[in-house]
């Protein structure tokens, strides 16, 4: 379970910065313990998917895939912003 919460996170990341696959596997496990809130909420929402798709059917879940991403999105934004903050350079515009 948590090599998949690290994989989630390092989706996220690799998504919204385009990072190398090893940066964004180490970011991942970073931020497993860094924001923990963030994995928290994750696993949460993996429970929930498992949930739905063991007492309903797929289907279900692929027609809930879309809140669930967008649940997903709104549990690691914290994660999101603090990677931002700690790892990005501010760029000047001239």
């Amino acid at each position: 379970m948590l090599l998949v919460l690290v994989a989630l996170h390092a989706l996220a990341l690799r998504t919204f910065f385009r990072l190398p696959l090893a940066a964004a596997w180490q970011a991942g496990a970073y931020y497993l313990v860094a924001r923990w809130r963030a994995s928290l909420g994750t696993l949460a929402l993996l429970a929930g998917a498992v949930a739905v798709a063991a007492a309903a059917s797929d289907l279900l879940l692929v027609l809930l895939g879309g809140v669930w991403v967008w649940l997903w999105y709104r549990t690691t934004a914290g994660m999101l912003r603090d990677a931002v903050a700690r790892f990005l350079r501010p760029t000047t515009t001239t």
